[in-house]
């Protein structure tokens, strides 16, 4: 067996989840007589990946910290594509979750515009089948990589899966690779530091038709507004999914911005719960009027978003729109951008209801279940509405200030405030919940 074969193995073996194949394609890598040691990394990262997607955090863990060692086997290329200037994309990677499309497109592009990787533009196949979250938004990105349904690349990219690149993981510093969620954090600041504008622009067809369509909704022409989006259960069919809020402890924000005279535009499914009936409320998720290119719009104009660990807390920085992410876990899932202000949930002994300080936040929360939580014997505690509106303050003032806020508080608490920033991390955690919480901030400065 060849070093190509044990790739496609081993990416076959992912696909169906099969953990006990891939653990033991792992052990035939890594064995010190295997010749196929060059797809080692590979298949540890796969694995690690599936112990990590089975809810085993411990275990997957321990493989995912070796994914900043992931070797070029990820990037084989037999492609006959790349003479071409062209590489093909997984079409079916998440394509109907619009932040993972989303993120890795655009880091895909920014990395590109960086020199991180290789210059060549990305094929992507739209697979009918598969129900992109938002095909206005592909239709975006089609300036920057080429979209064929032509049924041939779409039979050609069924049959060589291991020929795709792999979108799901960026360059970084030094040549290395790694998961997007950390890679984000490296390549926004890089662009932010370079002063380069967002990737993508509101077409001048869908601000008229948006422009238009809110005045015949009764705004005024120079109305201002904030998208507000808390994910619930329901959209993927999950039930007791931890990143999942309950949408009225946003209540009291809302009415910050409309007292303000600003409007909110509730984004989300069906699937959600009704909003009760508020003066200059809009529920588009249950409005008549929602569709794929008026979401974007209301994204792309709003004066900042309100956000949650969704998918959607993706698109504000692709059109360059500020936003406040409440309910943050895990914190690697922080917003990217220097115009963006976060508050994480916190975590509750069981035993004592004694908080926890924020470091463990990075590893206890990786399970989205829940499970994780359970076992290390603590709960979650979810932003309360009050912790929501003074956020809310806070990003309202942030914004008119010009992205610069002040925090109040001594040596320590700014350490922590640094701290929970990370290397190249320009977002920043609200100074309302600093200023609350200042013991927990005090106590995670002193062991971090």
């Amino acid at each position: 067996m060849d070093l190509q074969q044990i790739q496609n193995l081993l990416k076959s073996a992912y696909s169906r989840k099969s953990r006990v194949e891939l653990d033991r394609l792992r052990d035939v890598c890594e064995d010190p007589r295997s010749s196929l040691q060059q797809a080692a990394p590979l298949a540890n990262f796969l694995s690690g990946l599936t112990h990590f997607s089975d809810r085993e955090p411990g275990r997957g863990e321990a493989f995912f910290a070796r994914d900043r060692a992931l070797a070029d086997a990820l990037y084989q290329d037999g492609s006959h594509l790349k003479p071409h200037g062209l590489r093909l994309f997984r079409g079916d990677y998440f394509p109907q979750r619009i932040g993972e499309v989303a993120k890795n497109l655009d880091l895909f592009i920014k990395s590109g515009r960086l020199g991180l990787r290789e210059d060549f533009r990305g094929l992507l196949p739209w697979f009918r089948n598969y129900g992109y979250a938002n095909p206005a938004l592909i239709k975006y990105f089609s300036r920057f990589i080429n979209i064929s349904r032509d049924p041939r690349l779409l039979a050609y990219a069924a049959r060589n899966p291991g020929e795709a690149y792999e979108i799901c993981h960026c360059p970084t510093v030094n040549g290395r690779h790694t998961i997007t969620d950390y890679a984000a954090h490296y390549i926004q600041t890089l662009w932010e530091q370079r002063d380069l504008p967002p990737i993508l622009q509101l077409s001048d067809e869908h601000r008229d038709r948006g422009l238009d369509l809110l005045q015949d909704m009764g705004l005024p022409r120079d109305a201002w507004w904030v998208a507000v989006h808390a994910r619930t259960d329901g959209y993927h069919g999950e039930r007791g999914d931890a990143r999942s809020i309950d949408i009225e402890t946003y209540f009291g924000a809302m009415d910050e911005i409309t007292k303000r005279g600003g409007w909110v535009f509730r984004l989300g499914d069906p699937s959600m719960p009704e909003l009760p009936e508020a003066a200059r409320v809009v529920d588009m998720a249950h409005s008549p009027l929602k569709s794929d290119w008026f979401d974007l719009f209301l994204v792309a104009r709003a004066r900042f978003c309100i956000t949650c660990t969704s998918g959607m807390s993706v698109l504000p920085n692709l059109f360059g729109t500020p936003q406040l992410q409440t309910n943050l876990q895990p914190m690697f899932s922080r917003p990217y951008s220097r115009r963006d202000l976060f508050l994480p949930v916190l975590l509750r002994r069981k035993e004592g209801g004694a908080l926890v300080p924020l470091a463990p936040l990075e590893g206890t929360l990786i399970s989205v279940d829940g499970s994780a939580c359970a076992r290390a014997g603590v709960e979650l505690v979810r932003n309360s509405r009050e912790d929501i509106r003074r956020a809310t303050l806070d990003m309202i003032a942030f914004v008119e200030n010009g992205f610069e806020c002040e925090v109040n508080g001594d040596a320590s608490v700014l350490d922590a405030v640094s701290l929970m920033r990370y290397d190249l991390v320009s977002s920043r955690p609200c100074p309302s919940f600093l200023e609350r919480y200042s013991d927990l901030v005090r106590e995670t400065a002193s062991i971090l």
